[in-house]
């Protein structure tokens, strides 16, 4: 933005590999997180602290859990699709602001 601010990441299909740092979440201006299909370990573990996360698209990463994601109260658009998640999480039923939720190609 105007003021240096860091609003958006995307680094779809980079062949990024690893566990993001949670340092992410500490960006103050960050909305939207797009890390799909990218062979990573993703942690909600400081997710709460990202205030302004409106959108987190980590669909085509390998992930089986989302313990932590309840912490994420700002989040309106979370997509998941093609992942291994075997349950519905009921973390999910705790994100009063989700608007938009994909889950399409689980387990």
């Amino acid at each position: 933005n105007e003021a240096g601010q860091v609003i958006s990441i995307s680094l779809e299909s980079n062949q990024v590999s690893g566990t993001p740092h949670s340092s992410i979440f500490t960006l103050p201006s960050l909305q939207i997180l797009d890390l799909r299909y990218n062979p990573i370990k993703f942690s909600f573990a400081g997710i709460g602290s990202a205030s302004q996360l409106a959108s987190l698209i980590l669909s085509g990463t390998g992930i089986s859990s989302l313990d932590g994601i309840s912490n994420a109260s700002k989040l309106t658009s979370l997509h998941l699709t093609d992942n291994e998640l075997s349950t519905f999480p009921e973390e999910l039923f705790e994100l009063s602001s989700l608007k938009q939720l994909y889950l399409d190609y689980n387990r």
